[in-house]
């Protein structure tokens, strides 16, 4: 059986923003090469339990596990340092989904150092505008209760006299 031993992670650091994701990203890569080289036996992502001994000791559940194992892999072959301006936060939420894809691949090919900011942008990029309602009056009219209600508006004539006929 290979047992892989990992450096504890010093709580300083823990304490500033660099560090911490530093330490995620470093033990996400580790996790990575775990699944890749331990027999299946040993690192097993199961339906209900994850079998990993050193997981285990952490008391993870099988959805932070994934999450970090796609963390991993989506920057496996960027510098940790290029990423450490970053918030984990942020992290986490463009490699849980293929919807950000574009942004690793935007970050996979900056050059020079990557910041938060340049990942919102990237972020903000992918946001579609919505298009606008047109402003075409209507009869309906929403009420209290979620009902609608048909409200006709007064009609005027060409002679100037008005009123409301139905």
């Amino acid at each position: 059986m290979i047992t892989t031993i990992y450096a504890s992670a010093s709580l300083d650091k823990i304490d500033t923003l660099d560090g911490s994701t530093y330490a995620i990203l470093e033990f996400a890569r580790a996790l990575v090469n775990d699944k890749q080289y331990l027999p299946r036996a040993d690192f097993a992502l199961r339906a209900n339990y994850v079998n990993n001994k050193m997981v285990e000791s952490f008391g993870w559940s099988q959805e932070i596990v994934r999450s970090y194992i796609k963390l991993g892999m989506a920057f496996i072959d960027i510098e940790i340092r290029k990423l450490v301006t970053i918030e984990p936060r942020t992290l986490f939420k463009i490699t849980s989904s293929k919807r950000f894809a574009s942004v690793v691949f935007g970050i996979k090919n900056a050059v020079g150092h990557i910041t938060q900011q340049f990942v919102q942008n990237l972020i903000d990029g992918l946001k579609a505008s919505r298009a606008s309602k047109p402003d075409k009056p209507t009869i309906w009219r929403g009420e209290k209760d979620t009902s609608r209600t048909c409200v006709i508006p007064p009609i005027k004539e060409d002679d100037q006299y008005t009123g409301t006929s139905i």
